[in-house]
């Protein structure tokens, strides 16, 4: 969280590339008109005009390619940075999600739309891996909404 409070974007990127969060092998260039496309690396390079300050361009055709692209972070508009204190307060599930986006400064859709994706990639991790819950002695309790749907009463008799 140090690394965040900071907000040097530069070690943030380094950071995140370290830990393999975006991709740190050197994608292909896919502009068609650019002379051997299809077997060009492109390079790390400094980007001013885009919200990380860095991009994957090709040194031929000068074509950009998102250093976000096929990872978690693809597809939202927030920095990275701000992302990963979204996550980090996801972990700690200890405030609402009004709070953590007045914190973060963006919008509360952008908070549910990052915590609905996170949910998603967490219970993908947990079905591949077969996490066992509990164990001899040990009782654990699940919430039943998120297994059932509330009707609001619809359908049930009242009783008078």
């Amino acid at each position: 969280m140090a690394l965040l409070n900071e907000g040097d974007q530069a070690k943030i990127i380094a950071y995140v590339k370290d830990k393999k969060l975006i991709k740190t092998q050197p994608p292909i260039c896919e502009n068609e008109r650019c002379e051997g496309y299809q077997e060009r690396k492109l390079t790390w390079s400094n980007r001013k005009s885009v919200k990380d300050k860095y991009s994957w361009r090709c040194t031929i055709c000068c074509t950009h390619k998102s250093i976000r692209e096929g990872s978690f972070f693809y597809n939202i508009r927030i920095s990275i940075c701000q992302t990963l204190i979204l996550i980090y307060y996801w972990c700690l599930q200890t405030m609402s999600q009004d709070t953590v986006a007045e914190l973060v400064g963006c919008s509360r859709s952008t908070v549910i739309s990052i915590y609905k994706r996170l949910r998603f990639v967490s219970t993908k991790i947990n079905k591949q891996t077969k996490v066992t819950l509990g164990g001899q002695g040990r009782i654990v309790e699940i919430d039943e909404s998120l297994f059932i749907r509330v009707k609001h009463h619809k359908g049930k008799k009242t009783l008078i």
